[in-house]
Formats: structure tokens, C-alpha cells, sequence
């Protein structure tokens, strides 16, 4: 089963893991310099779900200079 991570604009729903919205977010970097990780459930997924988003979102980064061919929208119909 596949699930994708998505932003807090998205409805948590089947196949979908967005983060509580109705907790603080939590950011990166503010945990890296404290060294603490969220004590409540909410809390904790949200940091996890920010790490990996984080992640992601750098190595697509990485893989768009490496090859610049993926910036490139394709010319053919999408069926």
C-alpha cells in the first residue's frame, strides 16, 4: 500500500498523511538546536512528517540539477 506525504492543505483521508492541524507546528530547526523531540503523539508525527517532507522535498532538488530535463514540462498528452 502506498501513501503519500502531503501537505496541511490536503484532508487526511486513506492514502494521504497530512499533519495534525490543530497542533503548533513544529519546525526542523528549532528541534535540531534544542535537541528535544515533542513529548505529545500530535506533536511527534508532525516533526517526523516535517523531517521526511524536508527530505523529499531536497532531494528532488538534487535530482532537478543533476538532470534538468525533469524542470521541463513534457510536450505529449498526459493519456
Amino acid at each position: 500500500k502506498k501513501n503519500y506525504i502531503v501537505s496541511s492543505g490536503y484532508s487526511n483521508m486513506q492514502g494521504f498523511l497530512s499533519p495534525f492541524c490543530d497542533r503548533v507546528t513544529y519546525q526542523t530547526q528549532e528541534f535540531r538546536r534544542s535537541r528535544r523531540i515533542p513529548e505529545e503523539h500530535e506533536g511527534l508525527f508532525n516533526h517526523r512528517h516535517s523531517s521526511l517532507r524536508n527530505v523529499i522535498e531536497r532531494c528532488f532538488r538534487v535530482l532537478k540539477a543533476r538532470f534538468p530535463i525533469l524542470k521541463l514540462t513534457p510536450p505529449y498528452d498526459v493519456k
